[in-house]
């Protein structure tokens, strides 16, 4: 089936340069072998029948890490060029708002996942430097007689608050590229989240609309519109991420 998609595609190919027509191939992509996949099992699996099924431990556990592993519907499932058959729109479309909700909460829990990150990363910076300065206060701290166990444990302090200093100025460097990087990933996030309340909120005041001049006398249907209603996206900006680079 591949092999005649490809051979089909490439008479078309060849068609559009005579034609000079292309508007086709937007729904009809290339084909690669990675892409010919189907829905992951997680989507159509029954998890009664799962569980009751025995399995060895190795395969079982083998099968929970491939379902849990996060994989892109292919472009296959999402194109249609024919008119499809009775029922299977709504099946598909049932199958691909399933794995729409499973990506917006991998998102949702990767950005929690970020903002802890960067927290942590922020605290390292803050921790070294106060650690280089910590030591840096104990080379007069400490009064001994022996001038050779001072100058010991004096060089000692030295060589541990410039090792701190050194090390919080690499993890800054290292790290001095992510706050865009996260920037960009926030904006991505939050223009979907965006984008996918605008639309259901301006749906529902049509709806509400609606149904006020129908049942505006007793407001039965109330509480369906409440039920309808999108679960609102995550409150409160994520603390900012500031890299220092000592000169």
């Amino acid at each position: 089936m591949a092999a005649q998609y490809r051979a089909a595609r490439e008479a078309l190919v060849a068609l559009g340069r005579v034609l000079k027509r292309n508007e086709w191939e937007r729904t009809l992509k290339p084909l690669a072998d990675a892409d010919v996949r189907g829905m992951p099992r997680a989507t159509f699996g029954d998890p009664e029948r799962q569980k009751a099924t025995k399995q060895p431990k190795r395969r079982r556990v083998k099968r929970a890490r491939v379902a849990k592993t996060p994989t892109a519907v292919s472009w296959i499932w999402m194109a249609q060029a024919r008119l499809p058959e009775a029922g299977e729109s709504a099946a598909m479309n049932e199958a691909l708002r399933i794995e729409w909700a499973k990506a917006r909460a991998r998102a949702l829990r990767w950005t929690e996942e970020i903002d802890l990150l960067e927290e942590e990363m922020r605290r390292i910076l803050q921790f070294l430097a106060w650690r280089s300065e910590w030591w840096m206060d104990r080379v007069e701290s400490r009064g001994l007689a022996e001038r050779a166990q001072l100058e010991g444990e004096t060089a000692y302090a030295l060589r541990q608050a410039v090792f701190h200093a050194d090390l919080a100025e690499h993890f800054a460097t290292l790290w001095v590229g992510l706050p865009e990087l996260i920037r960009r990933g926030r904006d991505g996030v939050e223009a979907v989240s965006n984008a996918e309340e605008t639309a259901p909120n301006a749906a529902g005041v049509d709806e509400a609309e609606e149904g006020d001049g129908e049942d505006g006398e007793d407001g039965e249907d109330d509480d369906d519109d409440e039920g309808a209603r999108p679960v609102p996206a995550l409150a409160g900006e994520p603390n900012p991420l500031y890299f220092e680079v000592a000169s």
